[in-house]
């Protein structure tokens, strides 16, 4: 299972979250709306053969960027000030249809540190070593605004951030639920996140 669909998230947008996107050219091209592009929104990273070269690069550190990032939903952090154009971003995985647990299930400390990195997103279960109130702390789930759900239990990998031009992002939609929600964490999950 991977994501293939387009998607859309919306966390301060002046517009409630509930209300429903009203037809415009940005979704009609399905482009994403400069407003919607704040800290919360889940947006869409399209597949990599229809970006630029190197549109995606990360926002610190060095190192290439994998080639499993593409095609995947992903939660805006950040829009920098001195660079209007950029987003950062973390990504969002389904790890095609499997729980955090059966990929990284071992008891040694390359498995510990790796789950470290994701956190559930609701109603995806709990993270597998939130085993008490510290962990829980430490490993909370995430929320969506709304009762909003993705269309796949996933996770947001908060160990790496990106940075491209938000123009290349897309809207996130659910095919299983009507309409055009704007898709975003509860602000109590963006705090946490960060």
């Amino acid at each position: 299972m991977t994501y293939s669909d387009s998607d859309t998230s919306s966390q301060t947008s002046p517009r409630s979250s509930t209300e429903r996107r009203r037809s415009s050219s940005a979704k009609e091209e399905n482009t994403v709306d400069g407003d919607d592009v704040v800290q919360g929104h889940i947006l869409w990273l399209p597949p990599k053969k229809d970006l630029p070269e190197r549109a995606v690069r990360r926002a610190h550190g060095k190192g290439a960027v994998e080639e499993g990032i593409f095609n995947h939903p992903v939660v805006v952090i950040s829009r920098p000030a001195e660079e209007e154009n950029l987003v950062h971003f973390h990504l969002i995985t389904s790890f095609q249809g499997k729980k955090l647990h059966e990929i990284y299930g071992k008891a040694n400390e390359f498995h510990a540190s790796r789950r470290s990195w994701y956190l559930p997103i609701s109603p995806t279960p709990d993270h597998p070593d939130a085993v008490s109130k510290k962990a829980r702390k430490r490993f909370p789930t995430m929320q969506l605004r709304d009762d909003a759900a993705l269309r796949w239990g996933s996770y947001v990998n908060i160990r790496h951030i990106y940075k491209v031009e938000w123009a290349h992002l897309r809207p996130y939609t659910n095919p299983d639920i009507p309409g055009d929600l704007l898709y975003r964490f509860e602000r109590d999950s963006m705090i946490r996140m960060l």
